[in-house]
């Protein structure tokens, strides 16, 4: 949070939200920072992590790592592993934080199946675990807010997405 000015008493709320490592729900007038702010947040729970290029799940594999939203790390964190010795169905990104606004549709958040491909498209929350998802402009989407919300409800309570 250095770079960006940020009233001190948010930092007692912030500081527990954080910590707990549940969804959050930043709200205020446009121009105010929650964007700015969001972006941030991910930023707390360190710089890089491993993914998957892809998983498979009951039979269906399903493409996980995306250029769209996902930037891999130019030159790996080895620690104690060697270059020769890095599993290269993973790759290692910065933690990311996965941006979206009025154009997120309710497929977008369901595992799609290309056809041509044979291989699925993983969601859009999948694709930001580990980091975070931010839906710009609440209530701005192709999806009624209380639809948005009802499809999460279930998920966020039981920490399980279907």
């Amino acid at each position: 949070m250095s770079r960006i000015s940020v009233e001190p008493r948010l930092f007692d709320t912030l500081g527990p939200a954080i910590n707990s490592g549940a969804g959050m729900f930043l709200y205020g007038a446009p121009g105010n920072g929650k964007s700015t702010l969001a972006q941030r947040l991910t930023m707390c729970f360190g710089q890089t992590i491993w993914v998957p290029h892809a998983i498979i799940e009951s039979g269906q594999l399903i493409k996980f790592y995306d250029t769209q939203f996902h930037k891999a790390v130019e030159n790996p964190d080895e620690g104690l592993l060697r270059s020769e010795g890095i599993d290269r169905r993973w790759v290692q990104i910065h933690r990311p934080t996965v941006v979206v606004g009025g154009e997120l549709t309710m497929d977008a958040l369901e595992i799609s199946f290309n056809r041509d491909s044979k291989i699925s498209e993983a969601p859009l929350q999948l694709k930001s675990n580990c980091g975070c998802l931010l839906l710009d402009d609440f209530g701005r989407q192709r999806i009624a807010p209380n639809e948005l919300l009802n499809r999460w409800i279930v998920p966020l309570e039981s920490h399980r997405d279907s």
